[in-house]
């Protein structure tokens, strides 16, 4: 993650902690920490970019120091939901998930850095992450009549990290699918880690 990208994820993250007035009451009884990990969850696992690579900055470990920036951010969203009433379990639930998630997508990221950012951990991060969050949200709107519209694309986005996290904006959530969670986020580390793993060895070849 570069310095523009976390400054924007720190912004957004402690934004609703900040929020009163009319923002405050848009709000609602939205899990706050919720919000928070939605933000270091889209942003921690983004693909480097050409800036990054002719820096040579890419391959660098990045996400320790982006975890440092979103515990504070993330504990004043914490303490604000308790405030409001949210049971501790399910605040424990979304902490820890939301940072077992986190190191995976940017351990995955730091991998594919090595490929130039633009191999298969990069397709499956814009599959899985923000495009069928994106899609389900676009089938939604143009849906006619009851039903879930394409339910393959529903099932996916049901069990992407971002949809994950949105799922706990409400409290007391219906259960997440763990298993299927987990599996998707394994699959972006195993891209992640192909990715380098090619890179590496089109290097030894030179």
């Amino acid at each position: 993650m570069n310095r523009a990208a976390a400054v924007l994820a720190w912004a957004l993250s402690a934004a609703p902690c900040a929020a009163w007035g009319a923002a405050r009451e848009s709000l609602g009884d939205a899990s706050r920490l919720a919000l928070a990990t939605v933000v270091w969850l889209a942003l921690v696992g983004l693909p480097a970019g050409r800036r990054e690579r002719r820096a040579g900055t890419a391959t660098a470990r990045a996400w320790p120091r982006a975890l440092g920036l979103a515990l504070p951010p993330a504990a004043c969203a914490a303490w604000l939901d308790l405030r409001a009433g949210h049971a501790p379990q399910d605040l424990w639930t979304t902490a820890v998930a939301g940072l077992l998630l986190f190191v995976v997508l940017g351990e995955a990221r730091r991998m594919a850095a090595r490929a130039g950012g633009d191999g298969l951990y990069a397709l499956a991060w814009l599959a899985i992450v923000p495009g069928t969050l994106g899609l389900r949200a676009a089938l939604d709107w143009a849906a006619l009549g009851p039903g879930e519209p394409f339910a393959p694309v529903v099932w996916l986005a049901e069990r992407g990290p971002l949809d994950w996290a949105f799922a706990r904006l409400a409290p007391g959530p219906e259960p997440a699918p763990w298993i299927s969670v987990a599996a998707l986020a394994v699959g972006l580390w195993a891209a992640g880690a192909i990715d380098g793993r090619r890179a590496r060895a089109g290097e030894e070849l030179r």
